[in-house]
């Protein structure tokens, strides 16, 4: 039974680091508009988007490591394997962020970690499970472990982080958002090449005739869904931006017309003028200064 020698192309490689970062950064922008949407429906889609695009990230920075990994032997996917993985890192992660929503004492970050750390583990060991090859495949089981442990520290690191910034214990800053973005994609990553590390193949007399199911493969294939899954995540960046440049527009025109009222307000009240605001049925509801002196009523 002879191992079969593993390489990797480590340009790949730093491309899957950059797309978990890429995805890191953007879900911190979508999962801030998710927590202060007040409306419930507008609320759940946001949860969903941030969910979907951390999931894609998680996803394609596993498959572009796992396309960057070389063996002397041909190597596909079988795509409905391939298809179950990626729903169940957006699975992990939506439970996740709606559990830390609702509840953020340490009990309800442990389970809401675990979940998220559940879909990326089952999401990767899924992603491997669909690998059609002629060989055998054999887990060191103590980088198993070590590899689940990365998952759900990960997890629970990002979402106490999410907590910490939409809660202004820390500062948002564009610096700041990089530098976690950094951390989060590289351990995300970490994970991913740890489980790798903990798989090796050796040679077997199994075919791909014997193997049902759709398979996929190719550099083709590989770039199809590399520019899929890239423009998805730059669309939650299209989309954050858009509700951030409203939401920020919508406060600023707020302020202006708090200004405006409280400066109307002065004017009034300083006028020589009597002014009354009263209802329908001639009910007073505020006077200013001047009418309160003509009246006889204290002001």
């Amino acid at each position: 039974m002879e191992i079969l020698p593993g390489t990797y192309d480590y340009n790949q490689v730093v491309i899957s680091v950059l797309v978990a970062i890429l995805a890191s950064y953007v879900t911190f922008d979508l999962i801030g508009i998710a927590w202060n949407e007040k409306k419930r429906k507008n609320h759940q889609k946001w949860l969903v988007v941030s969910a979907s695009v951390l999931g894609v990230g998680i996803w394609t920075m596993h498959f572009i490591g796992m396309f960057s990994y070389r063996l002397p032997i041909p190597i596909h996917y079988e795509l409905i394997q391939t298809v179950i993985s990626l729903f169940m890192a957006i699975i992990g992660n939506y439970f996740g962020f709606l559990i830390i929503n609702k509840h953020h004492d340490i009990f309800h970050q442990g389970l809401a970690s675990s979940l998220m750390g559940a879909g990326i583990v089952g999401m990767h060991y899924t992603g491997i499970k669909a690998m059609h090859i002629q060989a055998d495949m054999h887990f060191n089981f103590t980088l198993m472990l070590l590899s689940i442990f990365i998952a759900v520290s990960v997890s629970w690191v990002a979402l106490r982080l999410f907590i910490d910034l939409h809660s202004g214990k820390i500062v948002v800053s564009l610096q700041k958002k990089l530098m976690i973005a950094c951390v989060m994609g590289v351990a995300i990553s970490g994970m991913h090449y740890t489980s790798m590390t903990a798989t090796h193949f050796t040679s077997s007399d199994h075919t791909f005739s014997q193997m049902n199911g759709v398979m996929i493969g190719g550099d083709s294939i590989f770039a199809a869904i590399v520019f899929s899954s890239v423009l998805l995540i730059l669309t939650g960046i299209f989309l954050a931006k858009i509700k951030i440049g409203l939401t920020e527009q919508f406060a600023k025109e707020l302020g202006l017309m708090r200004i405006n009222e409280r400066q109307l307000r002065l004017m009034i009240e300083n006028s020589p003028d009597a002014f009354f605001v009263h209802d329908s049925q001639g009910k007073i509801l505020d006077i200013n200064k001047a009418a309160c002196n003509f009246l006889g009523y204290t002001h």
